[in-house]
């Protein structure tokens, strides 16, 4: 074995905690100017959520970045909440308050260390190109890396079908 390769998600950093705080950021703010409820609101933005989700990478795959993703999602939560407002505003909030609290897992710089010594390190993430790079800079790993490939930047996605 010569090189050791990563992925950034769940692997080296934990997105998790950012978007739910971020989620609910959100959430309660999408209530306090609509006229629903809370509850109602949260449920309207993970239905529309679930339906992005599954089309992630193919969205990236036609060009899109995580800001037009996220301003696509809140356009369907605003239209679900009958809410004129900017979604690029609230999209804009979720890239802010989730990279805020992204972090690296505590282990992830001490594995790193020990692998380099031995094997050659690169990284393969899905994702849009910008939103990858914002959080591989956001950590401070680029150093770590010989060769940092993001899906956004190829137009296909790991694992790809043949």
């Amino acid at each position: 074995m010569k090189v050791v390769c990563f992925d950034l998600d769940d692997t080296i950093c934990d997105l998790g905690d950012g978007h739910q705080k971020t989620r609910l950021i959100i959430i309660d703010k999408l209530s306090r100017e609509s006229d629903y409820p809370r509850d109602a609101v949260a449920r309207i933005y993970d239905i529309e959520w679930a339906i992005f989700k599954q089309d992630y990478m193919a969205l990236v795959s036609e060009g899109l970045d995580e800001q037009d993703i996220r301003e696509r999602h809140i356009e369907s939560v605003l239209d679900g909440i009958a809410l004129e407002t900017s979604a690029g505003d609230y999209a804009r909030l979720f890239g802010t308050e989730t990279l805020k609290e992204l972090h690296i897992f505590p282990d992830a710089r001490r594995v790193m260390d020990a692998l380099g010594k031995k094997y050659r390190l690169t990284m393969i993430t899905n994702g849009a190109s910008v939103w990858q790079r914002a959080k591989i800079e956001k950590l401070s790993i680029e150093d770590y890396f010989e060769e940092i490939i993001v899906s956004g930047e190829l137009g296909h996605h790991k694992p790809r079908v043949r």
